[in-house]
């Protein structure tokens, strides 16, 4: 049974972490993925999590049959998975939203709340039930120890097996059915373990019956036909021809008409044939006009259907362009129009598949013209395009009188608060690196920056766009005459005002938090008021903070809880820190690196795997040293004394972690990974040790004893819970890197200092 047992539990393990990355990627193709909604929908997975270990978890105290319960659960989670994919992709048609329109952030929370319910709540009861279904083998404290490391290793196995082996060759569904199929066989050999003759013909009949129902499942292309109804009711009006998941998103090409639209992660990326001739002739021509000889020329963004095409309308050698997601540019060669075919084809194309930050810092080539299609610092990663360390890089490949273009929002007509704080912080950022920068105001703004002079003129424009002998529908001499008049620049500066605020960075991205300010204003969303709170903060409120939880804890203890329950209660809060410690930790180790080395997907995967693998090596160490015997309030002492310690190291390297990796990180990847192995090692004792503890204070002996596990490890999520909300929405784009794990340090201290109290405490009331 142990073996069996040991087997269910590392393929729930790989089912959770496989059902939680495909569910969270079909709801942000919904939702627009931002940071914002990306912290919503993976708050919402952990918080679901805590409330079915802790509420759900208790069932199995009150049920007979153990194995039963525990493989109901199984069951609803693999009969769940499927159904909720399907209802992440009809989501809008539900709510009656149309495609294409953004939610609120509280039709957000909600809607994803509800589709993580069954899924979430049933994963983290089945932890619970794993602890007590060993329990009955051996040692409590030893059974939670080993449930949580095995559990562990399934997630490392699951987050491995989903972006290489699953992903790219099976559908969201088919991905759902072989997850359910293996779960269900798994279930079949736990309920029949151990074999004698009795049970044999009963699980050849069921493992029969799965075999079939495999056979059926995909031999009647079930998973592709609900992949075609899904997407079809998704994307109603249009005619889905492909839909592709890769390691880095999803690719998704409607068809109206003749018009061709491509979507990644739900977002517009290029129209074809008929594309924005607008915009690609107003950024591409303005940009290039403004030098005076562009030979050559990078593009990073979204250029393929209709960029491309205006670029090379101009007499230039070469033009690079830089995409991350091979399979856009598969996408596109799969649906070729003339335009798209004309721009892969040419000569003068060098079509470059890497991040883009990699490409400049690793390539030799310098360009006259650098081109940023990227409008808004939607996501951290996107953020890394926006920032003083990027400008830098770019200035660093510029020829002499070259130049950087980027965008942002703009408006003809109003700039709202948001607006502003939006355009004044790409102008500091820029002006931070380059000694000259112009901005063209208009219904996006583009800005030109070089360290030679950039005197833009509707004449010399208009005298180079007839020396070029260059073909355009939009860009004529009086169109150059009114987009560059002085009226409109003299009124956009006087309606932009004083140009004071924040310089975005790699370690302080500012430009996120703005960026969700002007999304909220947008969609007249009620959370706006809720992130303007947050606008003034600084790392002094969270030191009141915290200084207020650690009084209040200690007045509140000392009346009403006894020396033991006051120092599980602290084990317990020290838990709910360790969750937001580690999201945080994790979270500034994979933004240092994606700075410094730029986004390499399975570079970064490396890093989380090196995490969870940490978290695991962790575990494992843990359970050795919760071997408790018969003096176990003695030796309890001891593994207080452990926690202690690792709460400690876990505040030094809070403190200290943003300047060791700006410091020795440029030089030194090999130092990520054994910084990320090194935290996971430490958060992953913290909770084996603190149910060894609780057993150990509490005398916990007998089947009472399997309470604490949910409690611990509901704690632990919910701490994960209050940093997937707050950490990459609020924390980082405002106080920064370097502040938020300061925070991070803060927590530790607090629940440090509560742990000593306790102990303290107690000291003085046996003396007495």
């Amino acid at each position: 049974m142990p073996f069996v047992l040991s087997i269910m539990i590392f393929v729930t393990g790989a089912s959770g972490i496989i059902a939680q990355i495909v569910l969270i990627r079909e709801l942000l193709v919904t939702f627009y993925g931002n940071e914002l909604s990306i912290g919503l929908v993976l708050a919402n997975w952990l918080i679901l999590e805590a409330i079915g270990s802790f509420l759900l978890g208790k069932t199995i105290e009150r049920v007979k049959n153990k194995i039963g319960l525990f493989s109901s659960f199984v069951f609803i989670f693999s009969v769940a998975l499927p159904m909720m994919i399907y209802f992440a992709r009809i989501l809008k048609n539900i709510i009656g939203a149309a495609p294409g329109e953004i939610l609120n952030t509280p039709t957000m929370f909600l809607t994803s709340f509800l589709i993580l319910l069954p899924l979430a709540c049933c994963h983290g009861a089945l932890f619970t039930f794993g602890a007590h279904l060993f329990a009955e083998q051996s040692q409590y404290q030893k059974s939670v120890g080993r449930v949580y490391v095995l559990e562990t290793c399934g997630t490392i196995a699951g987050g491995v097996l989903l972006p290489y082996l699953l992903l790219p060759y099976f559908s969201p569904f088919a991905i759902a059915f072989i997850i359910g199929i293996t779960n269900l066989a798994w279930i079949a050999v736990l309920i029949f373990f151990p074999f004698d003759k009795r049970k044999v013909p009963l699980f050849l009949s069921y493992g029969g019956a799965i075999v079939l129902l495999g056979f059926f499942l995909f031999g009647s292309q079930l998973p592709q036909k609900l992949q075609g109804l899904s997407l079809a009711q998704k994307w109603r009006g249009y005619n889905v021809v492909y839909s592709g998941n890769s390691k880095y998103g999803n690719i998704t090409v409607v068809k109206r008409q003749e018009q061709y639209t491509f979507f990644e992660d739900g977002i517009p990326v290029i129209n074809i044939p008929i594309y924005d001739i607008g915009f690609a002739e107003d950024f591409v021509h303005l940009s290039l006009l403004s030098h005076p000889n562009p030979q050559q020329v990078l593009i990073i963004g979204g250029a393929s259907g209709g960029i491309l095409n205006e670029i090379l309308k101009h007499p230039i050698q070469t033009v690079y362009y830089v995409e991350l997601d091979p399979l856009l540019i598969q996408a596109i060669q799969q649906f070729p129009t003339p335009i798209t075919s004309n721009e892969l084809t040419d000569q003068r194309v060098r079509l470059i598949q890497q991040d883009a930050r990699l490409f400049l810092k690793t390539h030799q080539e310098n360009f006259d013209l650098i081109l940023v299609n990227l409008l808004a610092p939607a996501t951290l990663q996107l953020n890394r395009f926006f920032t003083k360390e990027f400008f830098a890089l770019a200035k660093a490949r510029l020829n002499p009188k070259g130049m950087v273009a980027s965008i942002s929002y703009g408006s003809s007509s109003y700039l709202s608060a948001e607006l502003k704080r939006i355009i004044v912080a790409n102008w500091l950022t820029l002006k931070s690196v380059f000694s000259s920068v112009f901005v063209i105001p208009g219904d996006f703004n583009l800005f030109l920056a070089g360290d030679s002079l950039i005197d833009i003129n509707s004449s010399r424009l208009i005298s180079r766009l007839s020396e070029r002998k260059i073909e355009t529908h939009l860009i004529t001499p009086e169109y150059l005459t009114d987009r560059l008049s002085e009226y409109k620049y003299q009124w956009f500066w006087s309606a932009v005002g004083e140009k004071r605020g924040k310089i975005n960075s790699d370690f302080a991205p500012h430009a996120v938090f703005d960026n969700f300010l002007y999304w909220s204003a947008l969609t007249a969303d009620v959370f706006r008021n809720f992130l303007k709170i947050f606008q003034s903060i600084t790392i002094f409120h969270f030191i009141s903070i915290f200084g207020l939880v650690f009084i209040l804890a200690i007045l509140l203890s000392k009346r009403l809880l006894e020396a033991d329950r006051r120092l599980l209660k602290a084990i317990t809060f020290a838990l709910f820190s360790t969750g937001f410690a580690g999201m945080v930790l994790n979270l500034v180790i994979t933004l240092a690196f994606q700075s410094v080395f730029g986004y390499v997907y399975h570079q970064i995967s490396i890093l989380i795997t090196a995490f969870i693998a940490g978290t695991a090596i962790g575990g494992g160490i843990a359970i050795r040293l919760s071997r408790i015997g018969e003096n176990s309030k003695r030796q309890a002492t001891s593994i207080i004394t452990i926690f202690l310690l690792i709460e400690s190291c876990l505040f030094l390297i809070g403190l200290g972690i943003p300047f060791i990796l700006i410091g020795l990180g440029a030089n030194n990847k090999i130092l990520f990974p054994i910084l990320s192995v090194l935290v996971g090692g430490l958060l992953g004792m913290e909770f084996p040790l603190a149910n060894t503890i609780y057993v150990a204070l509490s005398n916990l002996r007998s089947a009472s004893s399997r309470k604490p596990v949910g409690l611990l490890y509901a704690s632990d999520l919910a701490g994960g819970f209050l940093g997937a909300l707050f950490v990459s929405v609020i924390l980082i784009p405002i106080l920064g890197i370097t502040l938020t794990a300061l925070v991070a340090s803060l927590f530790k201290l607090t629940s440090i200092l509560l742990i000593l109290f306790s102990r303290l405490t107690k000291s003085d009331l046996s003396s007495r």
